[in-house]
């Protein structure tokens, strides 16, 4: 028997809209989309992807990050293409101490926003439509330092007063104060100087990446492709009455959760006896 060897396959954009078209009775085995129905079949699937982000369900769009830090400065926009975050943290020293969410009133209730007598220890988050934005509490008292040394950046992850024997890159402990980032730094390094490694670390969920041209593969997982083609077929059936829209739904939720019943962790159950 022959086998191919590969484990390559992935479907485009296309692809899949062609799929939920035929899943519809729409589309016939060898039949060709029109301009209008691959528009309207990409801006749904690209719809679709962003409703199924909202409800947390790509977890492997999980990385963690950091926020650095300007002393006396309680707000901080974050990137972009962040959907969400949790798990924030207040790290020095390579140690990391729980923050805790607010909501709106909380904060507004905070009559010393500018107050830095303490480590941060409340957030709010605020979901703005352009970005999120962290709102801390108290302000930093510290500038996390980020500096460059010999055409590299690094950012320090203990407190210390710089010397030889810490200088980034090249000193005989230098690692344990320093490590590389891509973070932008503030100034070269220089010795005699306090350096300090107040930083905010949380956990992102990345918006997924937009499907636009007809070539593009959905950055999800394989075992989701049957679920997002019925779940595209389903939410088309809206504009096409002969759709069969409820035996789709059927369709569409059973491999949705097929999908997901495989994101759950095992593990082996062991009884042991008294």
């Amino acid at each position: 028997m022959a086998v191919t060897n590969t484990r390559t396959f992935v479907s485009t954009r296309d692809e899949i809209i062609r799929r939920a078209y035929r899943n519809m009775g729409v589309l016939a085995y060898d039949g060709t989309l029109d301009s209008e129905q691959i528009a309207e079949g990409s801006d749904t699937l690209n719809t679709l992807v962003l409703s199924w982000q909202n409800q947390k369900i790509f977890l492997w769009e999980l990385q963690d990050d950091i926020q650095v830090l300007v002393a006396n400065t309680s707000e901080y926009t974050l990137d972009a293409d962040i959907l969400d975050i949790h798990n924030i943290q207040y790290r020095k020293d390579q140690s990391d101490v729980r923050i805790n969410l607010v909501t709106i009133a909380d904060y507004k209730n905070i009559n010393d926003k500018k107050d830095t007598s303490a480590q941060a220890n409340k957030v709010w988050v605020d979901k703005q439509r352009e970005a999120i934005k962290l709102n801390l509490w108290p302000a930093p008292e510290n500038t996390t330092s980020i500096v460059s040394n010999g055409g590299v950046d690094y950012l320090c992850t203990n407190d210390h007063t710089s010397s030889s024997s810490n200088e980034p890159g090249t000193g005989s402990d230098w690692e344990d104060f320093w490590e590389v980032t891509t973070e932008t730094s503030l100034g070269a390094w220089v010795t005699a100087t306090g350096y300090k490694s107040d930083v905010i670390r949380y956990t992102k969920i990345l918006k997924t990446q937009d499907m636009t041209a007809g070539n593009d593969n959905p950055a999800i997982p394989p075992r989701y492709y049957q679920a997002l083609e019925f779940g595209l077929a389903y939410k088309l059936s809206f504009r096409y009455p002969q759709a069969d829209r409820v035996g789709l739904n059927i369709e569409y939720q059973r491999e949705l959760k097929r999908a997901l019943d495989t994101e759950s962790e095992t593990a082996d159950l062991i009884i042991s006896p008294m």
